[in-house]
């Protein structure tokens, strides 16, 4: 059972991707840019699944996906959040868990290990991001109806999934070093957050241009 749902999870990818093609040409700059960001989420789950079957050790993707998604979710909101000090804030962020992440793969055995510390400062960022988001979408000027809102729905991805995963990411290490845990049993958390956040990704990219209310 908790296969199926860690293998339904890394299917999920394609309902986001699925919702992108079918409007690609009427999405504008930053849809585009969660679509491109969905293909490569999708090559990276393909391989993970891939590598799993062949029981190959594939924790240096989760490093590379690491860099992968702090670059184009920081360039969604860097392109959404309104407010100089705020972007040059998320500027100042990214480039420091950026390091940081340079600076934990390149400890000994540092690619063979899952980048906890890393994914739960991103938790952090974009969990902030996101209420951010949402916190200036209320106070908008002109209110515009949240169903026709895409960045409505892709925001409330990003925090389901961050969220969600905030305490597994963060208690990682030390679940791999409990094996009386069972760590995959609490994987599923992952699994569950990831399914409904892609979901949601797709309401987003299949809604239409917002309409003032």
């Amino acid at each position: 059972m908790l296969s199926l749902i860690n293998h339904f999870s890394a299917l999920s990818g394609l309902l986001p991707l699925g919702a992108a093609a079918l409007r690609y040409r009427a999405h504008d700059g930053a849809q585009r840019l969660l679509t491109w960001f969905f293909v490569v989420a999708g090559v990276f789950d393909l391989a993970s699944v891939v590598t799993d079957h062949l029981r190959v050790r594939n924790l240096p993707l989760f490093h590379a996906f690491a860099v992968v998604n702090l670059v184009f979710l920081g360039a969604l909101y860097y392109r959404t959040i309104r407010g100089q000090w705020w972007r040059r804030a998320l500027l100042g962020t990214g480039a420091g868990i950026l390091i940081f992440t340079g600076y934990k793969a390149a400890q000994p055995g540092g690619l063979a290990q899952f980048p906890s510390a890393v994914m739960t400062a991103q938790c952090a960022l974009f969990i902030l991001l996101a209420l951010l988001y949402f916190y200036q979408w209320l106070h908008q000027p002109v209110m515009t109806a949240f169903e026709h809102t895409p960045l409505f729905w892709v925001n409330a991805g990003v925090l389901v999934y961050f969220s969600g995963n905030l305490f597994l990411f963060m208690l990682q290490e030390w679940l791999s070093r409990t094996p009386q845990l069972h760590l995959q049993n609490y994987w599923v958390i992952h699994s569950v957050a990831n399914i409904v956040a892609n979901l949601l990704y797709a309401i987003g990219l299949l809604c239409k241009p917002p309409r003032p209310t």
